[in-house]
């Protein structure tokens, strides 16, 4: 095309001839002998247009990006009404690094020709490589309009549309990008390593939509002909997850661990993944951490920092997170921010999330000194956090979805915590302390983290209460001694659902409700209507319930006499959120931090007579609390007023009791330097 609108212009000109030859040479990838015949054509007429664009392209062509600019900026001057021209100077542009100039370029090209199929296409590519999704996608959309039959505009665009999904969680872009794979995957022309990474993008929409059966297919249907793409094993793990399959997720993301054994997000998941595994016990957990962890961040190295040496000087925390939006963990962060202590307390807050929400301005609006560093490589963000003087650096995600365990990998800060988003601990030599409390983590369970504990003296979070909240209110007087899950369903194991067999088996008229977002999906009801029946569990005492808002979850507690706790993996914000409505929640006891949330509420509220320390002990306290309605009528009417007097909602005491664990921190590390 490019060379057949060249030909057009020379028709009849007396010069044409000789670029005829220079195109003709080019065409055959002599670009060497192409600019010698330019550069003759250039010393009889030094600024021919035509001469001096094709010379640059030859130039273009042997890697001389900035000769090649140069000269076909001239042409451009010489002719600037020619799209060809705009076109080229943006290629020689983008050669250079220069993405906004040669996007500027593209947009010129456009402009003069918006028919230009190849600029709409630059466009839309650069724009996309500069994070600008929004213009990416009016360019890719305007393009698969001017030329449908053309698959690569198709799956530019349903990248350019999970990329602006992914930044503000918009369900019509991710139906749209679906969309948009499936034509270009409907369309001949695509290599097949290109399809396949379209086909893996549109396994991440569908399972980002909660279509997480047709996600699951493909990412089945991608695993054979792609065994070490850890993308496509992250994808294929996570459907399982959601569809409370646990084991299998773990096992896939073991083997994966195993083909790439520094990479952080495989191991962050089989990390996670293996807190919800019941048959892995916690020294197996805690073996598997540390070694995964180690393996992508390396042993300790010593660093040195100079920081100003007075104990009691204000102190620069910083937070990094990736859950900077409408997350569970953030209801549990913000109220800090609005206590921390400005007098002392120098805070800064690197946001790592690739969405911005509502949740993010409110938060952004807590802390002036707020930076986005989503997408930035860990050099550059310890870097900008080592410029700021961050004292002591505080990660939020822990090995939850999208962390940024890597930029403490780098050991960024003097001291570097591990605190609020994940119950457990990183693995990771380069971590100082974690962040807990004294029933979270008693002293037996230092021996499974890698950091040292630092207890908080009575919760490790506070609960901020939704608002609005329905009322609590109990069940119909008639109703059945009904217990209640609420929590997701990779917590659901045979152990669980055996104990909880038996508790029924020991209230005969009672009935169990189970709520889960995922119990929408066929494929998940099935599953769990199998571990049911494995665990010998009678389908008609049990009544599933899936995906609803936040208020209308909470008014569904009305109808929950007794809330039971999962386990080894137990309730965190759910069993706040049970508590909160008045329903008491029976736990039982494990080692790890991740089965000790409920445990640590229920002993902040003085209910520590709903810890079970044996199953036997959890199946008798699950059957004798049901049936005491006079007890579950006091708890219900008191248990709110007993939350707000509890330090679970004083973050006033907790944020203090956070500052004053962080100048401890501070003395420990000035004292521990000569």
């Amino acid at each position: 095309m490019l060379f057949a609108r060249l030909r057009g212009w020379l028709a009849g000109a007396p010069r044409g001839a000789r670029l005829e030859e220079a195109i003709r040479l080019y065409e055959a990838g002599d670009a060497d002998a192409a600019a010698a015949a330019c550069r003759e054509l250039l010393e009889r007429e030094p600024e021919l247009p035509t001469a001096l664009h094709l010379l640059g392209l030859a130039r273009l062509a042997r890697g001389a990006a900035a000769e090649a600019e140069a000269l076909i900026r001239r042409a451009v001057a010489r002719d600037p009404q020619r799209a060809l021209y705009r076109f080229n100077l943006g290629n020689s542009l983008l050669a250079l690094g220069a993405r906004e100039a040669a996007a500027d370029a593209f947009e010129h090209a456009l402009a003069l020709q918006p028919s230009d199929a190849a600029a709409l296409f630059n466009l839309g590519a650069v724009r996309l490589d500069m994070g600008d999704a929004d213009a990416a996608v009016d360019a890719f959309a305007r393009l698969c309009g001017l030329r449908p039959e053309m698959p690569a505009a198709w799956a530019q665009l349903a990248t350019a549309l999970y990329r602006r999904a992914e930044r503000a969680r918009r369900e019509a872009d991710y139906g749209a990008c679906i969309d948009a794979a499936r034509t270009a995957l409907a369309l001949p022309g695509l290599a097949p390593a290109d399809a396949d990474e379209l086909r893996k993008l549109h396994g991440h929409a569908l399972l980002a939509r909660e279509k997480v059966s047709e996600a699951l297919a493909v990412f089945t249907d991608l695993r054979p002909r792609r065994p070490e793409d850890a993308d496509v094993c992250v994808g294929y793990a996570n459907c399982l997850t959601k569809l409370g399959r646990a084991q299998e997720a773990f096992d896939a993301l073991r083997r994966c661990c195993e083909l790439h054994p520094g990479h952080l997000a495989l191991a962050s998941g089989a990390i996670m993944a293996s807190d919800y595994v019941e048959t892995i016990g916690p020294e197996e957990n805690a073996e598997l951490r540390f070694r995964l962890a180690t393996a992508c961040a390396g042993p300790r190295a010593a660093r040195r920092f100079a920081p100003e040496r007075t104990p009691d000087r204000m102190l620069r925390i910083g937070y990094l997170s990736s859950d900077l939006y409408y997350h569970v963990a953030m209801s549990l962060f913000s109220g800090v921010l609005r206590a921390h202590d400005a007098a002392a307390f120098e805070i800064h807050v690197y946001n790592a999330s690739p969405i911005r929400d509502a949740t993010t301005a409110r938060l952004q609006a807590l802390a002036p000194r707020w930076q986005d560093v989503h997408g930035m490589p860990a050099g550059d963000i310890a870097a900008r956090i080592a410029t700021d003087g961050i004292d002591i650096l505080v990660e939020l995600s822990g090995h939850t979805a999208n962390n940024r365990l890597d930029v403490l990998a780098l050991h960024s800060a003097p001291l570097q915590a591990s605190w609020l988003g994940y119950p457990g601990s990183t693995g990771l030599p380069q971590v100082d302390y974690l962040i807990s409390d004294p029933y979270t983590s008693p002293p037996a369970s230092d021996r499974y983290c890698s950091e040292r504990v630092w207890r908080l003296p009575a919760t490790r979070f506070c609960y901020e209460p939704p608002d609005p909240s329905p009322a609590p209110a109990l069940p119909p007087a008639d109703a059945p001694p009904t217990f209640g899950c609420f929590n997701n369903l990779s917590k659901l194991n045979p152990g669980v659902l055996r104990l909880w067999r038996l508790a029924l088996d020991a209230v005969p008229d009672a009935k169990l409700v189970l709520k889960s977002a995922t119990l929408d999906i066929p494929q998940a009801r099935n599953w769990l209507a199998r571990e049911l029946g494995r665990a010998g569990i009678d389908a008609a005492r049990v009544e599933l319930s899936g995906r609803s808002p936040h208020a209308e979850t909470l008014a569904q507690y009305t109808g929950i006499h007794l809330a039971l706790d999962p386990f080894p993996y137990c309730g965190g914000l759910t069993s706040l959120d049970a508590l909160w409505m008045g329903v008491p929640v029976v736990t039982l006891e494990q080692p790890l931090i991740a089965g000790r949330q409920t445990l640590s509420f229920l002993a902040n509220l003085g209910l520590s007579e709903l810890v079970a320390r044996t199953p036997e002990e959890y199946v008798h306290h699950a059957a004798e609390r049901v049936a005491d309605r006079a007890w579950l009528e006091r708890q219900r009417f008191g248990l709110r007023r007993t939350m707000l007097a509890s330090p679970l909602c004083d973050f006033a005491r907790f944020t203090r009791d956070l500052e004053d664990a962080y100048r401890g921190m501070w003395r420990a590390w000035l004292e521990a330097r000569p």
